[in-house]
């Protein structure tokens, strides 16, 4: 069986879930405590408030499409770039996000290119995935994930599993002198995210192992890696989707699934 290959490159969609505390985070040694988020369901927050956002995609196109976001009246520029996320928004509350572009025939005039469900959220960021198409504009190829801090503190790792099928993943903290002998086995449905408590160790790197079992109990490495997780002033997202082109090509003659993989690193600028 031929081994999967995927592709991993330098980059967050789920309820506002708190984590608990963690006695072990106040330790000088890594420990990988950590929660499952489960996958949210659409839901509206509250219509009289606001919402922050940002947006980006997974793979730029060659030829972007000049966006636009409304607010307060006015059209604003909205500069999508690849897993990164230069501009935040604001819209209104309990309604869903419109993204806009130009009329090719008509100056001043504004038409909706793509809709982004805010799930509940109020602080949250965007993906727009390899297969979106805005004449076809499917919601499941734009994803959502959260961006507010108490869910989501910094020094920590975040794994999405988007990939459309359960994995199982083991994250372990690379202690000097070897691996620690500190492991946290865990298991994502499709949608639901790994989220570790944050870590006191500078420049702690982690060892991270994804996979799944075939029916007669064969383990499949999608993700073997080795990350730095910095230190408490920065937080790590990864993101694992199904690898579409290859099922469109045929080439997969096992039918092995394959997965691409990106990640979003964040420094806290506003650290004092």
């Amino acid at each position: 069986m031929k081994k999967n290959k995927a592709i991993f490159a330098c980059i967050f969609l789920l309820f506002a879930v708190p984590l608990p505390a963690s006695p072990e985070a106040e330790k000088t040694t890594a420990n990988i405590d950590h929660v499952i988020i489960p996958a949210p369901t659409s839901g509206a927050a509250d219509s009289k408030g606001t919402v922050t956002f940002r947006c980006a995609y997974w793979k730029a196109p060659t030829e972007p499409t000049k966006l636009f976001v409304k607010e307060k009246g006015k059209y604003r520029v909205c500069n999508i770039l690849e897993m990164a996320y230069p501009q935040e928004f604001t819209a209104k509350s309990g309604e869903p996000i419109v993204l806009y572009r130009e009329s090719t025939f008509q100056s001043g005039k504004y038409l909706p290119y793509l809709t982004i469900d805010p799930q509940g959220m109020t602080n949250f960021g965007a993906v727009i995935l390899p297969d979106f198409n805005p004449a076809d504009p499917d919601s499941k190829f734009i994803r959502i994930f959260d961006c507010d801090e108490k869910n989501f503190p910094y020094g920590s790792l975040r794994i999405y599993n988007w990939s459309g099928q359960k994995l199982l993943g083991e994250v372990k903290p690379v202690e000097k002198g070897g691996e620690s002998k500190t492991l946290q086995p865990f298991e994502l449905e499709y949608g639901e995210a790994f989220v570790s408590h944050p870590q006191k160790v500078e420049n702690q790197m982690l060892k991270i192992k994804l996979y799944y079992l075939t029916e007669d109990g064969k383990e499949i490495i999608a993700y073997p890696a080795t990350v730095g997780l910095f230190n408490k002033d920065a937080r790590m997202t990864f993101f694992i989707i199904p690898d579409q082109h290859d099922e469109a090509t045929g080439s997969n003659e096992n039918k092995t699934p394959k997965f691409l993989f990106r990640s979003f690193r964040e420094r806290n600028l506003r650290k004092k």
